[in-house]
């Protein structure tokens, strides 16, 4: 009986896949021309809808307009549904360069069986982009240009040599307007872990979605809190009011910090104090790549290259180097370089750091 039904069902999809073929073959050339353009246009806010949060996620953390990372994506791979991205996750068309060691595809794009890079997801593919042109220099213009100005971003890329299409820029441009994408960098909120864009395969069975890789947008819309108070922790924790800034700033080793609230970003953080994004992660000994958790402390000038009124700290448990560097308002690399450490040193419990001179002599 199963066998008979499946037969049956077999049939009726074959049917309707022939009736269709007949339809369209019975079409004039424009109207096929109109249902592919509806078809891409579909493809192209069904991408959108998907990956939205996650350029607008990039853009706080790294100054990347979503506008140009969602037109760059569409553009890439034609609003995803290229055999590149369904092969890699590769949304934006990066090729392998000198220095990537992860797995690898060949395809034919300018020249014939090129290598590009793939990536386990697509948020893996979303920041890679932003590594990419934020660690080469030949991009480092783009960063100060107007977050807003989707059309100085757009040639700048064509200008730095993103793409060899002599139209990029212009099909950057078009796309933000259609699909009006300006509007997403205009968001100014982020979820503590990016990481969770993706709602998990448990939770989409959960509620019911077939959808994979569906981001979850009650993790984006994170809710605006009062500015924390500052901690006592330290003694030695006092308020500092930093500017006109409605944020509150503390003093810590005579060193100004903030600490993150729900829905901060390091992005956000350096808009509200009027610092330099790359400023901001100098000052903290942070990559690009670090997340922000909430209750963080970031500090908002240079930390000290000693702890001015604490001797030594005795770890506990999970503690690293960095986090007793952040404690303290001490520089990381002067901690280390007190306590003879190297920069991989596995912190144990119990163990005593220098704060103030290096480690005594014995």
């Amino acid at each position: 009986m199963r066998d008979l039904f499946v037969i049956f069902i077999s049939l009726i999809i074959c049917f309707a896949g022939y009736s269709q073929s007949d339809n369209k073959a019975n079409l004039s050339k424009e109207e096929l021309l109109r249902i592919q353009l509806e078809e891409t246009r579909l493809a192209a806010i069904e991408y959108i809808n998907k990956y939205k949060y996650v350029a607008i996620s990039e853009m706080l953390i790294n100054g990347i307009p979503a506008s140009i990372k969602l037109a760059q994506g569409l553009l890439e791979t034609d609003n995803g549904r290229s055999v590149l991205v369904k092969n890699t996750n590769n949304h934006f068309g990066i090729k392998c360069h000198k220095g990537w060691n992860g797995k690898t595809y060949k395809y034919d794009d300018d020249s014939p069986q090129e290598c590009f890079r793939i990536y386990e997801t697509p948020f893996d593919s979303y920041r890679d982009h932003s590594v990419f042109l934020r660690t080469r220099p030949w991009y480092s213009f783009l960063f100060s240009i107007n977050r807003y100005d989707y059309k100085a971003w757009s040639n700048g890329l064509k200008k730095a040599g993103y793409a060899t299409n002599p139209q990029y820029a212009i099909g950057l441009i078009r796309r933000i307007e259609e699909f009006k994408l300006y509007e997403y960098d205009h968001y100014s909120s982020l979820p503590s872990d990016p990481n969770d864009l993706f709602a998990t395969e448990e939770k989409i069975v959960e509620e019911n979605n077939s959808i994979e890789n569906i981001i979850s947008e009650n993790k984006i819309l994170a809710e605006e809190k009062k500015p924390c108070p500052c901690e006592n922790k330290i003694d030695y924790f006092n308020e500092y009011v930093v500017g006109n800034t409605t944020r509150k700033a503390c003093l810590n080793n005579d060193v100004k910090y903030t600490l993150a609230r729900k829905g901060d970003s390091y992005y956000r953080i350096a808009k509200d104090f009027k610092i330099e994004l790359h400023d901001l992660y100098v000052y903290n000994d942070l990559e690009a790549t670090n997340l922000l958790k909430v209750g963080q402390i970031i500090y908002l000038e240079k930390k000290k290259k000693k702890a001015l009124q604490v001797e030594y700290h005795i770890a506990t448990k999970g503690q690293t180097a960095w986090d007793i560097s952040q404690l303290y308002g001490l520089r990381l690399k002067d901690l280390l370089k007190k306590n003879s450490l190297k920069s991989d040193v596995k912190i144990v419990v119990g163990q005593k750091l220098w704060l103030n001179k290096k480690i005594p002599v014995r």
